[in-house]
């Protein structure tokens, strides 16, 4: 059943719609206005770049002509009277930079959601994977807090600038930390049930066949945003249901210690559930800044700090029932 799971939530392709291009590349205005500037700046010019991102990375022409043009079709929207913005280009809303960062406050709240991940395992990795632990529930749990640093890392790039390396790199570091959060809660799970842990390092198995499948057919076969956001959402969903039957599991038995941390990971869920509503959301960003992405990321801070309050509660609690030696988890 377990692998099934896995296979399920991070393997199955469903049928998909291939994506429409947005509405505000195909305008004629702006068009013209992107052949003109490649023709005149990126041809003729000795210096085709006019930003950095952080000063360090350049902007390619073309991608400075998409972006100035972009911003001057927005303006004659609005000198017409128009309210802005009314489209995507390119499968973004426009918004303006600061520092050469594409999306800032996406950026800054990936920033804020790494720092977390990055200090825990940095000055508290005994807390949360005490070395007295299970040996596979600390090597889950290590793993998944590591793959969440370089997830959210991933995310400050792509917002930061979107590449084809980039844009890769946050899809597909997504993926792998939403399953690597499902291979904890299964092990949790296991360990919760008495069962051989070794059925956690055979879903892991499953899951990196899983992954490696996705990652095939975004790659190969359609890189589709909504395909995509399913089968994210099909392991999260399946992450959820992991952990409640988890919290059942470890409330109602008699024989252990009381678990009073437990409904922590029910908040988290609750809360994580939540937030990822917000990507359900679509609207033009407010002062080009404040999307529902960008509030997605804000709301997912708080929530990190949730989620190591409950995993060193919970490892202390582990901790304390294997030396009672009832093997009850």
């Amino acid at each position: 059943m377990l692998a099934l799971l896995a296979w399920l939530t991070c393997a199955t392709s469903t049928s998909v719609t291939p994506a429409l291009a947005s509405r505000g590349d195909q305008q004629p205005e702006y068009v013209a206005c992107v052949a003109a500037c490649e023709r005149d700046s990126c041809e003729r010019s000795a210096a085709p770049t006019s930003a950095r991102v952080l000063g360090l990375v350049e902007w390619p022409c073309p991608d400075e002509c998409r972006y100035t043009c972009m911003h001057a079709v927005e303006a004659a929207r609005v000198a017409r009277g128009e309210a802005p913005p009314a489209y995507q280009y390119h499968g973004k809303w426009p918004f303006a930079r600061a520092w050469g960062v594409q999306e800032p406050l996406s950026a800054l709240f990936s920033l804020m959601n790494a720092a977390p991940n990055a200090y825990y395992l940095a000055a508290r990795a005994s807390r949360f994977a005490p070395r007295e632990d299970d040996p596979t529930t600390r090597v889950s749990a290590l793993a998944a807090s590591a793959v969440a640093l370089a997830t959210w890392a991933s995310s400050f790039l792509f917002h930061a600038k979107e590449t084809w390396l980039t844009e890769r790199l946050d899809y597909h570091m997504a993926m792998v930390h939403v399953c690597a959060s499902l291979q904890f809660a299964v092990t949790r799970l296991l360990v919760a049930a008495r069962a051989s842990v070794r059925w956690a390092w055979a879903l892991a198995l499953v899951q990196a066949l899983g992954m490696a499948r996705h990652v095939w057919y975004m790659n190969f076969v359609s890189f589709d945003y909504g395909h995509n956001t399913r089968v994210l959402g099909a392991v999260v969903a399946a992450q959820a249901g992991v952990w409640a039957a988890w919290y059942a599991l470890v409330t109602r038995r008699a024989s252990a210690p009381p678990a009073p941390h437990a409904a922590l990971v029910l908040w988290f869920q609750l809360g994580l559930l939540a937030s990822a509503s917000l990507e359900l959301v679509d609207f033009p960003p407010l002062a080009r800044a404040v999307d529902a992405h960008a509030l997605w990321h804000l709301a997912t801070v708080p929530l990190t700090v949730l989620w190591y309050r409950f995993s060193e509660r919970d490892a202390a609690w582990r901790v304390r029932v294997r030396g009672t030696r009832k093997r009850v988890m």
